[in-house]
């Protein structure tokens, strides 16, 4: 969890120095954060459309399958995802905190695709990170993501007594 909290300040602290540059020179570090925007997006996106197949040996009961599709690369590096999703927050909130200065020295055009960013990029965090959002909706009475997240604890037992 240390290392999740650590890829997140990092996140954030680059964001940060990034948009101090951007309040005086705004083209070339809006830019390299598009970058990482892309590239971040773009491998977790490719990581998720992937939809492997259970691992062998692996026994997918009838109600289970959807919620393995759904959420394979969280059962299969539940750590490296954690901390994919945290970096992931870190640039979808720094993200906003670029609007007010985009907006300031008139780049409308970025303002408007980071705030779309935020929230295209939010059901990708809750597919990563999985567990924590589902329990928390369990604990607050929701019964259907109760039972999401029983599935989510059984297959991920099963998968790591494999």
């Amino acid at each position: 969890m240390l290392i999740a909290y650590f890829f997140l300040l990092a996140t954030v602290a680059l964001s940060l120095a990034l948009l101090l540059w951007a309040a005086f020179l705004p083209t070339v570090p809006t830019s390299i954060f598009f970058l990482l925007i892309v590239a971040t997006d773009a491998l977790l996106f490719a990581a998720d459309l992937a939809r492997p197949r259970p691992p062998s040996g692996l026994t997918v009961l009838p109600g289970e399958s959807d919620t393995f599709r759904r959420h394979h690369v969280y059962l299969r590096y539940p750590g490296g995802s954690a901390n994919l999703c945290q970096v992931l927050q870190g640039l979808r909130w720094s993200g906003l905190l670029w609007v007010p200065v985009l907006l300031l020295k008139g780049l409308w055009l970025p303002a408007l695709l980071l705030v779309m960013n935020f929230l295209v990029t939010g059901s990708l965090c809750v597919r990563l990170n999985s567990i924590g959002p589902y329990l928390l909706a369990a604990q607050q009475g929701n019964r259907e993501l109760g039972r999401e997240a029983e599935r989510l604890q059984s297959l991920l037992q099963r998968i790591s007594m494999l």
